[in-house]
């Protein structure tokens, strides 16, 4: 079958493909799942678990590319004359190239601990959040529906918000040396972006007077806010009135040992402040008017009242144009860094199993990954979930004896003595060549 233009017509589509026709509303077709919003949840769902199930199939069947062991373990086993089939080690191997599992996460962090070290500069940190209330998205519902259960069009609008955010960026702040962004997602919540933009010493924004008016940390002013449009999503999405001494259950709150009471983990209230101060070991302080403007919003079935020490900062043309929650803070801590990728330090979600087989990592993986409902449809539509600009290659560090070694399945004893004699690995290729050339041993590796 062919076009007019004799171009063939594509008659077989992947599963991936077929999968995403079917989320989406047609005119012409009456789909009984989208009329069920809840179910329409578990079918995105399902629809990535089928995904993710059939592309581990490739490293299921392929595990003698991927084969590995550690050099003085083969050594071991070769003095000891053993058999053949004592050299394989029947572990099924999950690859970094997996993504946002244990080692494609160790993977981004030391990116972007290189990175943060390299550059060794002033980082704006934005953060923000998916907003289920943009027009696009509320534009495609009747009124009898949940926006909150159609993810795969908040996804949809999220990502070219995000393109447009990241241009945005770019332009506006033309000097900057770097920009890494990644994606989080959250259990409950919509999904947000952590952007870090690397800024360069040369960019007046760094100076104090401009960080004043680059960030806000304090009500708007009526002058420059008529038709408070920005006042609105300051008091909606933009005020952390979440806790308070009265609110020791709410989840920023932790308990003081110091003084046995519950404070904020996020420092809120904050004081009043005249101008901005950039700390480096804690949570920057921005100008805060003291004034009367005091607002009364209702959080847990009560009036809160409100005023500027509850205001997070943000930048008001950012806010504006995107009209959702938009976090910019300027930092000069390395602490940012763990902080986006606080999910290393921390524990996976567990549950209690039994697993028959302990030496194969896909199987763990399906038997005890968390999805995210987020995940599930940001994931089907083959969006990035990590961008960085800079190119890294990332140097083997071993112990000695203890580099990897990378054989097939079916190798014999003669093959793997033959590998081990060839085996050279960046670090002792490095060593080697200081041994060569003691001139160039100021080379830091």
């Amino acid at each position: 079958m062919h076009n007019d233009d004799h171009s063939r017509i594509k008659t077989h589509y992947s599963r991936r493909a077929w999968l995403w026709y079917h989320l989406f509303k047609r005119s012409d077709q009456y789909s009984v799942v989208q009329k069920d919003q809840q179910l329409f949840q578990q079918y995105i769902v399902d629809c990535f678990a089928i995904i993710d199930q059939s592309q581990l199939k490739f490293p299921w069947y392929n595990q003698k590319i991927i084969h590995a062991d550690l050099y003085k373990d083969l050594v071991n086993a070769i003095t000891k004359k053993n058999d053949d089939s004592e050299l394989i080690d029947h572990r099924i191997i999950l690859s970094s190239s997996y993504t946002e599992k244990n080692r494609w996460m160790q993977q981004l962090y030391q990116n972007f601990m290189i990175i943060a070290r390299y550059f060794e500069k002033s980082i704006m940190f934005v953060t923000c959040t998916a907003n289920s209330h943009w027009f696009k998205i509320i534009a495609a519902f009747k009124l009898n529906q949940k926006v909150e259960n159609w993810l795969n069009i908040i996804t949809w609008v999220f990502h070219e918000k995000i393109k447009t955010l990241l241009q945005n960026l770019k332009t506006q702040y033309n000097q900057y040396l770097d920009i890494v962004w990644t994606i989080e997602y959250q259990k409950r919540d919509l999904s947000h972006i952590y952007i870090l933009l690397f800024l360069h010493w040369k960019n007046n924004f760094l100076e104090w007077v401009c960080m004043n008016e680059l960030i806000c940390a304090e009500f708007s002013n009526l002058n420059i806010d008529l038709n408070e449009s920005l006042q609105r999503i300051i008091k909606n999405q933009l005020t952390h009135d979440s806790c308070d001494v009265w609110n020791s259950s709410a989840s920023c709150m932790k308990d003081n040992s110091k003084d046995s009471e519950w404070v904020c983990e996020k420092k809120f209230s904050k004081s009043y402040q005249i101008e901005i101060m950039i700390q480096l070991n804690d949570y920057s302080l921005y100008k805060r008017c003291q004034n009367d403007r005091i607002w009364m919003k209702h959080v847990n079935d009560r009036d809160v009242h409100l005023n500027n020490t509850w205001v997070m900062s943000y930048n008001s043309y950012l806010t504006c144009k995107y009209n959702a929650h938009i976090n910019v803070k300027i930092c000069e801590s390395i602490q940012i860094i763990k902080y986006i990728h606080k999910y290393v330090y921390k524990e996976e979600d567990q549950t209690i199993m039994k697993l028959k087989n302990n030496l194969n990592e896909i199987i763990h993986h399906l038997n005890d990954h968390y999805i995210f409902l987020n995940q599930t449809a940001w994931n089907l539509f083959k969006f990035c979930s990590h961008i960085e600009n800079s190119f890294i290659t990332r140097l083997i560090m071993h112990l000695s004896d203890e580099q990897s070694m990378y054989f097939s399945k079916n190798v014999t004893v003669k093959q793997i003595q033959i590998i081990l004699n060839e085996i050279e690995t960046t670090l002792t290729a490095w060593f080697w060549y200081n041994q060569q050339h003691s001139n160039e041993r100021a080379l830091l590796y």
